[in-house]
């Protein structure tokens, strides 16, 4: 099954110190590039979730932005004077930038984008591998269900379009050989005009046409547009984690094949 290389997921857990909520987001690149966004106390986790990740996917813009937002708010005097800090600074952003304050920075805001120090021993921050891992495991999981339909939306369309050349290729076998015999007829009727009951005209047609049906003959692109379709198909349908590439190659020569195909042909239908 084919894999789209764009997808969204956002999956949060509740701890006893707040509510931490992961954002996965896969555009389509070459490689595989992470771009990881965590607060400061929790940047030590940054290696482990690259690690987590790459285990799952193989290529990609992977953005990662973890959020934590702590819910137990109490009367602390020092929490309480990082939030002012925190909502002092946002105001003079916004007024540097020629934004009211009042209307711009308020409380749910000043919440949303503060991330006070954690402190925590080893066996804690043990504790909290674990969790960052199991929040990881299910974005991912809602991640690559995500990649698997759209996945399989491409593949129903690339499916119809495959057949829909199929059904042209069935038409173009039936009609390849009547340019050949209009030409033929054609030969013949102007060849009679210079030259009726010549013992020469029937050599001369031979040649004539002989020579006008190598140039117009497209059984080979026929053929191998026919063996790129079944060969698409068959990875398309693979158990193989990245077939992206080699369905870019085929698509190229099927152009390929098609164009010549147009190009040789000589019949309206065939190259309109």
């Amino acid at each position: 099954m084919i894999k789209s290389m764009t997808a969204y997921s956002r999956c949060s857990k509740t701890t006893s110190d707040g509510r931490y909520t992961l954002e996965l987001h896969s555009v389509n690149r070459k490689i595989m590039d992470f771009a990881i966004y965590l607060p400061k106390d929790l940047l030590r986790f940054d290696v482990d979730l690259r690690k987590w990740l790459a285990q799952e996917l193989e290529r990609g813009q992977i953005t990662v932005r973890l959020l934590v937002q702590h819910e137990n708010i109490n009367s602390d005097s020092n929490y309480i004077l990082q939030l002012k800090e925190s909502k002092e600074k946002w105001e003079n952003i916004s007024r540097e930038l020629g934004y009211n304050p009042d209307k711009t920075i308020d409380f749910p805001f000043v919440l949303s984008h503060f991330s006070p120090p954690i402190y925590f021993n080893q066996a804690e921050e043990e504790k909290i591998k674990t969790f960052l891992f199991e929040l990881t495991q299910e974005g991912l999981k809602q991640l690559l269900r995500m990649k698997c339909e759209e996945g399989k939306a491409l593949e129903i369309d690339l499916q119809n379009r495959l057949k829909n050349i199929e059904e042209a290729l069935q038409k173009i076998h039936q009609k390849k050989e009547l340019p050949i015999e209009r030409y033929r007829k054609r030969i013949l009727e102007v060849l009679k005009t210079y030259q009726a009951n010549s013992p020469d005209l029937v050599e001369k047609t031979g040649r004539e046409v002989a020579i006008f049906a190598e140039k117009m003959d497209i059984a080979e692109e026929l053929m191998r547009l026919e063996t790129h379709i079944f060969h698409f198909r068959n990875y398309l349908l693979s158990s193989e984690k990245a077939v992206g590439k080699i369905l870019e190659f085929l698509m190229q020569e099927m152009q390929r094949e098609i164009n010549t195909l147009a190009s040789k042909s000589n019949d309206s239908e065939i190259n309109p």
